[in-house]
């Protein structure tokens, strides 16, 4: 049962088909046992988990549901002191992320480093854990841990994803048309070498906007920023001198963006006209950079057979009535390929031809009452807050309450992928400034006990 959730790939013989048509009884029994064991193996390992369920008196889980008061609120993974990552006391900081993963991070436990960059290619070359840093773009940096492990795994399951549409192309690959970082520990950009390895297949192939790593200080800062800003916090931020010279790096960046906007676009119309491509991003960008094309007359680029990977919504901007009609007429014709998800989820769902968001065979999804936060019937179809249980990651807790109001459809879809599915309409709900909502357990000292766990000893 457990090869089901450690590496999905393989577990379906790198199937995709077999993987979305499993019957679902079939399905639940594997999510199921592989649940059971999931906490099984965590419970005692993990102290914000540990609290949680010491505090509800829960020693087994048996159905999936029992689950739903171990979900984690999606705040937990915020909850450090900022000030600890202003002040470059990574050593608390590594205590911190510890607690939240069984990867052993003792090598840096004692040392210092003068920039969050540093703290977390230290991480990345001396332990296995892989970092995930959320956007930011809600006022705080969220740290999802991940074993090297479990992102090859998800690596496996892209490279699964990915073979139904790449298979159509000539030599098996894809140019990819990436309008973004090329590297970088936010979530998406860790993905980037899944990308080029099982899309792109030779990095030649691969083609960032920003040919350079992302920094985690200047995303530190800039969403530290924003928080202070919607909380009507006065005072300059400390600077340390990494920091400094990333955000001169910043500055000369954001002066140049136009320029390189420009080569990009010119690189793509004039180099990958008339190819298959893959092109990346989230709606807003997709469409500025298709109404920048047409406005200089470029128009049915790509080769059929090419893809849009679309994913991250509009972020609350608002996008005409035609915005995909204008895509569409940059690319041509060309498949969609829309994806939701967020950091703390390994797998995200995968948007059907009958316009149903499907979760990834790993994922088991839940509807919570919107005042009790207790579980809705599984069966036809219930509106609420949604949760998920991500079961690929084996060293740290996939349980996740989210923010997002949805409806999910326990019925069969016309699509004939068996999983539950949901609607696009998903509303973001606004939680308050200490997202102290219920996670199924409507104890306040049970949701308590996991942030206090995460900071006991810690400034």
């Amino acid at each position: 049962m457990t090869a089901f959730a450690d590496d999905p790939a393989s577990f379906f013989g790198n199937d995709m088909q077999a993987a979305e048509r499993l019957p679902l009884a079939e399905l639940e029994a594997l999510q199921r046992e592989a649940l059971k064991a999931r906490f099984a193996a965590l419970r005692d390992r993990l102290p914000p988990l540990r609290a949680l369920a010491e505090a509800q008196g829960i020693r087994n889980v048996e159905s999936v549901d029992d689950v739903v008061p171990l979900l984690f609120p999606h705040s937990l993974y915020k909850s450090y002191a900022p000030q600890l990552m202003e002040q470059l006391r990574f050593d608390e900081m590594t205590r911190w992320v510890s607690r939240l993963t069984v990867c052993d991070l003792s090598p840096l436990l004692g040392e210092t480093f003068e920039s969050i960059d540093g703290w977390l290619d230290a991480m990345d070359s001396r332990t296995d854990l892989l970092l995930l840093l959320s956007s930011g773009t809600t006022g705080g940096l969220s740290l999802v841990p991940r074993a090297r492990a479990d992102h090859e795994a998800h690596g496996r399951h892209i490279g699964m994803v990915a073979a139904r549409f790449r298979a159509r192309a000539p030599n098996g690959n894809l140019q990819v048309i990436w309008p973004a970082y090329a590297r970088g520990k936010q979530a998406a950009l860790r993905s980037v070498d899944h990308i080029i390895t099982h899309i792109a297949g030779d990095p030649e192939r691969f083609h960032p906007l920003i040919d350079a790593e992302m920094s985690a200080d200047i995303q530190f800062y800039t969403a530290r920023s924003a928080d202070r800003m919607m909380k009507g916090i006065t005072g300059a931020l400390p600077v340390y001198p990494q920091l400094r010279a990333r955000l001169d790096e910043q500055h000369d960046l954001q002066r140049r963006i136009p320029e390189m906007r420009r080569d990009f676009l010119d690189h793509i119309v004039t180099k990958l006209r008339g190819k298959q491509v893959d092109l990346f991003g989230g709606p807003v960008l997709l469409h500025q950079i298709a109404s920048e094309a047409l406005a200089e007359g470029h128009q049915g680029v790509f080769a059929p057979g090419s893809v849009i990977t679309m994913f991250g919504g509009t972020k609350g901007f608002d996008l005409p009535a035609d915005w995909l009609e204008t895509i569409l007429a940059f690319t041509g014709p060309v498949d969609r390929f829309v994806t939701y998800g967020m950091t703390e989820l390994t797998c995200d769902a995968m948007l059907c031809e009958e316009g149903r968001f499907h979760c990834a065979s790993t994922t088991i999804p839940f509807v919570l009452d919107g005042t009790t936060g207790a579980p809705l019937p599984r069966s036809g179809v219930q509106s609420g807050r949604a949760a998920f249980f991500d079961l690929l990651p084996r060293s740290s807790w996939g349980g996740i309450v989210t923010s997002d109001h949805v409806e999910i459809d326990w019925s069969p879809c016309p699509c004939g992928r068996t999983a539950p599915h949901f609607s696009q309409d998903i509303e973001r709900l606004d939680d308050g400034p200490d997202d102290e909502w219920a996670i199924g357990a409507t104890d306040f000292v049970a949701r308590r006990a996991a942030f206090d766990s995460l900071n006991v000893g810690l400034a």
